[in-house]
């Protein structure tokens, strides 16, 4: 995030990974299912009065290539490689 590279989700755990030495996720689960599940766990969560695990939002915008450009050179923002 904020590294001055367009990341794809996949990408950005990979890199994590490497830098963490902690495993990506390797299982990739269909968008319906996971939103079926985030759904789910947010009825459950209410139920016994928790806040949900698996936020519905954060599945939604999962899916979606995310990009944050500084335009501007108020927001004082230097760009550096990812790794």
């Amino acid at each position: 995030m904020l590294g001055g590279a367009n990341l794809t989700l996949k990408a950005m755990l990979d890199t994590l990974a490497k830098i963490t030495g902690l495993r990506a996720p390797s299982l990739k689960i269909p968008h319906g299912l996971a939103l079926g599940v985030a759904y789910a766990n947010t009825v459950f969560s209410r139920l016994v009065g928790r806040e949900p695990g698996i936020p519905i939002e954060g599945v939604k915008i999962a899916r979606h290539m995310m990009l944050w450009i500084a335009r501007e050179r108020s927001v004082n923002w230097d760009s550096r490689p990812v790794r």
